[in-house]
């Protein structure tokens, strides 16, 4: 990061500040994913049930005019509806993109703060939680790297029961018009 974050933590406020909107009409795209088993005998895990999908959301600002360097990916499991689902806003800052909020919907384990004491947050979180970018912007540039990870982590009022809910919540936390719009993943066969 430049030498003066506070300059670039402004800029970043200001992106989620702003109301935006959806810039154009994803489509959803297969991951191919490899578990490696670090056991150098055995070959490497390769499963149909590893497999992710993503959606890569271009934002406008209130004018239509595309925020480049901007965008919102989710990140869902291809034969695991509303499992485990990730949606992330992220900034293209020095050459690489940047987390800067991330929701994690409906996860299969509890998400631990480790700064819980530090910052008033429960120790851990059960369920469908956000990691806020005011609520990691209190531990510096380290938050946002991907050994930070968005450390802090509070829970959603409520769980998500569609992925139509899901966006309309990915809408209002990030503000963003147009998230109930977008196309439901491919998951064999179900329409939640």
């Amino acid at each position: 990061m430049p030498r003066d974050d506070s300059v670039v933590f402004e800029q970043w406020q200001r992106l989620l500040d702003i109301p935006k909107s959806t810039f154009d009409y994803p489509t959803w795209e297969f991951l191919q994913l490899v578990y490696d088993n670090r056991d150098a005998a055995k070959p490497s895990l390769k499963s149909r049930s590893a497999q992710r999908m993503q959606l890569l959301v271009q934002l406008a600002d209130n004018y239509d005019i595309a925020l480049e360097g901007v965008r919102v990916r989710f990140y869902v499991w291809a034969d695991r509806p509303m499992e485990d689902i990730t949606v992330i806003f992220e900034v293209l800052h020095l050459e690489r993109w940047t987390v800067i909020t991330r929701i994690d919907f409906l996860p299969y384990g509890p998400h631990i703060n480790k700064h819980w004491r530090k910052f008033g947050l429960p120790p851990d979180v059960n369920g469908s939680h956000i990691h806020s970018y005011k609520d990691n912007v209190k531990l510096g540039s380290e938050a946002f790297t991907a050994a930070g990870n968005l450390p802090n982590g509070v829970p959603l009022d409520d769980e998500p029961k569609s992925f139509r809910e899901i966006c309309r919540l990915v809408g209002q936390k990030l503000r963003i018009e147009g998230c109930e719009n977008l196309p439901m993943p491919e998951w064999n066969g179900s329409l939640l």
